[in-house]
């Protein structure tokens, strides 16, 4: 219909419905092509850091421009992932409050928060552009090539998503109404730039203002943005240091490792290399009571030493494990609880993407920090495990049948090549041999090649929705980083880290009572935010005071990273709460109070790091 009207658009007037159908078009045609350039954003870094590993080690010659290019392909990949999340529309967000208002008053906040994420775009559109044409006389240091491209894609990212953001809100035919509320937000926002603040106000209006963004369901790192901004804005900073703070959030090689590990977890998701792994695990651990249950968290801590995604192992392993589970007698609440902690492990085993957050903020050795994190994650696995145990004794959940000798070795032998992969990331890091972002791209090719021409199980076909799949993982996650650096600098602006630091040391000077409130906040704001957003926010504040009490920055490291797997569980905003409801259709609130045990002892555990760091310190000295 649409083609006859426009092929006699000369004699016919066309109807306003075939304009917005040939506009949507246009708009659907503008997504795949951000789509197309986030997957080559993510080719072109694992071919940059690639040619820099084959450079080094088989021409033994380093190449200048390879970690410089790198980092500015992360920032496009950021940029990019951010369009392309909001034209698909998922954004982590927290929709707690949205699922319990009728859908009349869920449109009216998402009107609201449409007009604070116009906002922000209109102004990183503006701002960006500005420091892009700042930059365009700057070259960068290794090649001859103006810094404006790089900073260009903060302008266009910005221009793609409220291009994105107005046509999803239009194609759902808003009321009048509703576009009165985008409106007024807008309006509200701007006007607040007249508010002065200072003192304790600013830090008053942060809080609540980042509550409120993320009540109405607007995603977490656009609250963070709108937060700063709000702040900002109000206190008279210039609105330019906006997009150069959020770029120099991304602008680091060492945060590559993040996709690269990402790209290796979905690409063995996809090439069934994850359900070989959990195969072979439930042959080892089927015979104990409550085996099956056990097999899911020994598969989870291998998983972990790949994807080094708390949220990739809940997903990956859980639509395997958990139809398994409840198909011998396992209730589903169970199974779904069971496999939100087991997942919540990728973020206590290398390469956690926390981890390396956290090792970058605090500038410590990412391989050290690895190597410490071994015994407590194990020791939060046993700790799992003997929860399932004690569950399946009490319930009568049953025994597996042990598969004989032969299936056995047939099952190793299937799963060797997978895990081949935590060797190789864990030896060529902890050996010094390549750093975690070098390691990473050496595990996506090697997991490419086995899942192409050894399994056979990944199509070529199938090889770009694997990239766009783990680009958008990755992008969301390096988005929030993005962003929590921007808010973790406004905080730094206003004394934040030296105030909070002040209260603390005068409340107590015990290193363990220190340890214990910290770990309180930290529990609040993980239940709150992501985890690496905390990170980013707390870790500045905390670390004068360990440095006066003489706190080792890696054993909190490892504290901290099992405080956000704590974050993921914790009702009734852990994300991982979510992520299994979708998988399992359990309702939230029933995971939640299945997860309680699971909670306990990763309380214990903690405060049993605490008291007794050697756990941590225990595998180095002994290598040593």
């Amino acid at each position: 219909m649409t083609e006859n009207i426009a092929s006699n658009a000369a004699a016919v007037p066309v109807p306003a419905h075939a304009i917005g159908a040939l506009l949507d078009r246009g708009c659907c045609l503008l997504g795949r092509l951000c789509d197309a350039a986030l997957v080559a954003a993510l080719v072109l870094l694992g071919g940059c850091m690639a040619t820099g590993v084959f450079s080094r080690y088989a021409m033994d010659a380093a190449l200048p421009w390879t970690d410089e290019i790198a980092s500015y392909l992360f920032a496009a990949l950021t940029f990019l992932g951010a369009a392309s999340g909001i034209w698909h529309d998922n954004h982590a967000r927290i929709e707690m409050l949205l699922d319990r208002v009728g859908p009349t008053m869920r449109w009216r906040l998402g009107a609201i928060g449409l007009g604070g994420l116009l906002s922000i775009f209109f102004i990183l559109l503006i701002y960006g552009w500005t420091a892009a044409q700042n930059s365009a006389a700057l070259d960068m240091t290794s090649l001859p090539i103006s810094q404006g491209w790089a900073y260009a894609t903060i302008p266009l990212s910005a221009g793609l998503m409220i291009i994105f953001a107005l046509r999803n809100f239009l194609v759902r035919r808003p009321r009048l109404l509703d576009l009165a509320l985008v409106l007024l937000t807008c309006a509200v926002f701007y006007g607040l730039a007249y508010l002065t603040m200072d003192g304790p106000f600013v830090y008053l209006v942060l809080v609540v203002a980042m509550l409120a963004a993320m009540a109405i369901g607007v995603p977490i790192a656009f609250s963070l943005v709108f937060t700063s901004v709000l702040v900002l804005n109000s206190t008279g900073i210039p609105l330019d240091i906006v997009p150069q703070r959020i770029f120099d959030g991304t602008s680091s090689v060492v945060l590559v490792a993040i996709p690269m590990f990402m790209l290796t977890g979905a690409i063995m998701v996809w090439g069934g290399m994850a359900a070989r792994l959990a195969t072979f695990v439930t042959a080892i651990f089927g015979q104990m009571r409550g085996g099956l249950g056990i097999a899911d968290v020994g598969a989870s801590v291998i998983f972990a030493d790949i994807s080094g995604s708390a949220v990739a192992d809940s997903a990956a392993l859980g639509s395997i494990m958990i139809p398994q589970m409840t198909r011998r007698g396992y209730s589903l609440e169970f199974a779904s609880a069971l496999q939100a902690a087991a997942g919540s492990l990728g973020l206590m085993f290398p390469p956690s993407s926390t981890m390396i957050v956290y090792a970058w903020v605090t500038g410590i050795s990412v391989g050290s920090l690895f190597l410490h994190s071994f015994l407590p994650g194990l020791l939060v696995a046993a700790s799992f495990s003997l929860i399932i145990y004690v569950t399946a004794v009490r319930r009568g959940y049953p025994k597996e049948d042990w598969v004989g000798r032969r299936a056995f070795l047939a099952s190793l032998w299937e799963s060797l090549p997978a895990l081949v992969i935590p060797v190789l990331i864990l030896s060529t890091i902890l050996g010094g041999i390549t750093t975690p972002s070098e390691s990473g791209v050496i595990a996506v090719m090697y997991t490419l090649i086995v899942s192409l021409f050894i399994y056979r199980s990944l199509r070529p076909r199938d090889v770009y929705k694997v990239l766009l799949e783990a680009a958008l993982s990755a992008s969301r996650v390096t988005l929030i980083i993005a962003a929590a650096t921007l808010l973790s600098w406004v905080i730094a602006m206003f004394q934040g880290p030296q105030q909070i630091s002040a209260i603390i040391l005068e409340w107590s000077r015990n290193p363990y009572v220190v340890l214990i409130l910290m770990n309180i906040l930290m529990t609040v704001l993980h239940i709150m935010l992501e985890g690496i957003s905390t990170i980013l926010v707390v870790v500045p504040v905390f670390l004068p005071v360990m440095q006066q009490l003489h706190i080792d920055p890696i054993v909190f490291g490892i504290i901290l990273a099992q405080n956000s797997a704590l974050g993921l569980l914790f009702p009734p905003l852990g994300f991982n709460l979510y992520v299994i409801s979708s998988i399992s259709g359990v309702s939230v609130e029933r995971v939640a109070i299945a997860i309680l045990p699971f909670i306990a002892v990763l309380v214990f555990d903690i405060l049993l790091l605490i008291f007794f760091p050697q756990i941590a310190t225990l595998l180095p000295w002994l290598l040593s």
